[in-house]
């Protein structure tokens, strides 16, 4: 059975299920000739950790502004409780649908505990296409059950690890390449959207990304197989570099990486990059 090309969200907007996961930057550049952005399919909230205290107004008017845990007026890591909270800034982002500007609001980096905040104040029927981490080495099960329950579609960025991913070096995935007659990446975004995962996978090359759209339907086994990468000892992990000061022992830009973030896995520093439990 052919994988799905798109899903359709909660909202009735369609995603597709392989994106670029690229954005050019004349899409920021006010003088570059033919851009005209009028609409934004989605605009989300990048991570519960907020940047700043600006007040629910200038939330609404700086809806796509980066988010971390650092003021940059003070330079100190503000509270996961001061004002305005990730939930205030939703119900700002939620003000955006009634203009006919945005199609989609979604959170991003979002734990369940994040989500079970946040939900029960929003007043739109669903989160829109959660952006997470997602790929065998942490293949976030908990939520995405939790999503499915829930109605909500997840969409799994770094698919494929980040850099020199060791995913790509796995022994499973080369035997597979070989089953398949297809690279070790189409089988780890087939794997992901058989998952009912949309994947976003970053390259500027043209032919990597075409490469990226061909997916195709695993074998039972197969899946259960990468689904179970991530038991192997030291295997269960981020592979995203978020920046050096970003993370240490048990926090992730300032903010507690349990507590506040609710996220189930420990990070620390890595060998040879990334994070691991």
């Amino acid at each position: 059975m052919p994988l799905p090309s798109q899903y359709t969200l909660s909202t009735g907007a369609t995603l597709a299920s392989v994106g670029l996961g690229r954005v050019s930057s004349l899409l920021f550049d006010p003088n570059a000739p033919g851009i005209f952005l009028t609409t934004l399919d989605l605009c989300w909230m990048g991570t519960p950790v907020k940047a700043g205290a600006s007040g629910n107004e200038e939330t609404y008017e700086m809806v796509r502004t980066a988010l971390g845990a650092t003021d940059p007026s003070t330079g100190e890591t503000i509270p996961f409780d001061q004002s305005p909270t990730f939930v205030q800034t939703w119900l700002e982002m939620e003000k955006l649908l009634s203009t006919g500007k945005v199609k989609c609001i979604g959170v991003s980096n979002f734990s369940i505990k994040n989500l079970e905040i946040l939900l029960p104040q929003a007043t739109v029927p669903h989160i829109s296409n959660p952006q997470v981490e997602g790929h065998p080495y942490l293949p976030n099960d908990a939520l995405a059950a939790y999503c499915k329950e829930k109605g909500i579609h997840l969409t799994a960025y770094c698919p494929l690890g980040q850099g020199r991913s060791p995913i790509l070096l796995e022994p499973l995935l080369a035997a597979l390449s070989r089953k398949y007659a297809k690279p070790a990446g189409s089988i780890l975004l087939s794997w992901g959207v058989q998952r009912g995962w949309s994947v976003v996978p970053k390259s500027s090359n043209p032919g990597r990304m075409a490469q990226n759209l061909d997916i195709f339907e695993l074998e039972e086994a197969d899946m259960d197989a990468i689904s179970a990468l991530h038991r192997q000892p030291g295997n269960y992990r981020s592979l995203c570099d978020y920046g050096p000061g970003s993370q240490k022992d048990g926090y992730c830009s300032g903010w507690r990486i349990k507590e506040d973030l609710g996220w189930d896995y420990p990070i620390t520093k890595a060998e040879g990059g990334g994070w691991t439990a």
